[in-house]
């Protein structure tokens, strides 16, 4: 069994690793969002990839108990069974928790593009992001023969829906945020606009 604890510390080593490969050429703070990013990444990966049974012997315990999830590619219909079967605490957590897991990727990964993201980007980032997560589960129980996790549209749906909101948040606070965080790209864009509303009229003028 590979426990989530046994991935901090390659995580840890990897982090070293980046950051002093890109700390002179980054600003401290896209560092520090970056950071944040990096963290919460592999957050995720553990709670959704870990922890991994491996050992064949657990493994063929499992199969013959039938304790392996079934995927799920009919949208909705495992909101639906959680509503119906669990309790109201229960389907607040499993739902929440798949909604809220994107959430913070939605709001922190505009701050460090060098390129305005716009919600239909936004949108595909997020989709990709879950698409990626249920893949490799899908992809890890094929190898192993054991669905330990399942690929499941509807968390696709939840953790998209949860990383747009997140960017939804980013660009409604944007104003605050810009008085902290350096995000350049926000404010390159204004000038470009800004440089060709006055080119415009500087023509327009001498017409």
């Amino acid at each position: 069994m590979i426990l989530r604890e046994m991935i901090l510390m390659p995580a840890l080593v990897i982090y070293m690793i980046l950051f002093l490969a890109i700390r002179k050429k980054t600003s401290k703070q896209k560092l520090f969002v970056g950071s944040m990013i990096y963290f919460i990444s592999v957050f995720i990966i553990m709670m959704t990839l870990f922890p991994m049974p491996v050992d064949p012997v657990v493994l063929q315990n499992h199969r013959d108990l039938g304790l392996q999830y079934t995927n799920n590619i009919v949208p909705f219909q495992m909101m639906y069974n959680i509503i119906k079967s669990e309790s109201i605490a229960g389907a607040i957590y499993q739902i929440g928790g798949n909604f809220i897991m994107l959430l913070p990727l939605g709001y922190l990964i505009p701050m460090v593009t060098d390129k305005k993201i716009d919600l239909q980007k936004a949108i595909l980032i997020m989709c990709c992001i879950a698409l990626c997560i249920e893949s490799t589960q899908f992809m890890i129980g094929q190898i192993l023969n054991f669905n330990y996790r399942c690929f499941d549209i509807d968390d696709i749906i939840l953790n998209a829906s949860g990383g747009i909101l997140g960017y939804i948040m980013f660009t409604k606070t944007y104003p605050i945020l810009n008085k902290v965080f350096n995000i350049t790209y926000f404010e390159n864009e204004n000038k470009s606009t800004l440089n060709n509303i006055l080119y415009s009229r500087y023509f327009i003028e001498n017409e």
